[in-house]
């Protein structure tokens, strides 16, 4: 999920301009790394505004989905 509200916590990934290959049009926005669930594919929305995450930090979001989410080192 994306939000434009501004939580401080392991669970958020800040997108900027630079991330992206359109710039937002707004002047924050984040990801909630914790809220992953499966989706059909027939029930996924065409993105309207046609804009990607660049390659660098949509590893950089997939590393953090994984270690604010699946992370073991607590257990």
């Amino acid at each position: 999920m994306m939000t434009s509200s501004d939580f401080d916590d392991e669970f958020s990934f800040v997108i900027n301009d630079d991330m992206v290959m359109s710039p937002l049009g707004r002047n924050h926005c984040e990801v909630r790394c914790q809220l992953i669930q499966f989706v059909p594919l027939e029930s996924i929305i065409t993105n309207s505004h046609h804009n990607q995450l660049r390659v660098a930090p949509f590893k950089n979001l997939i590393k953090k989905i994984t270690d604010s989410t699946f992370s073991t080192e607590d257990l």
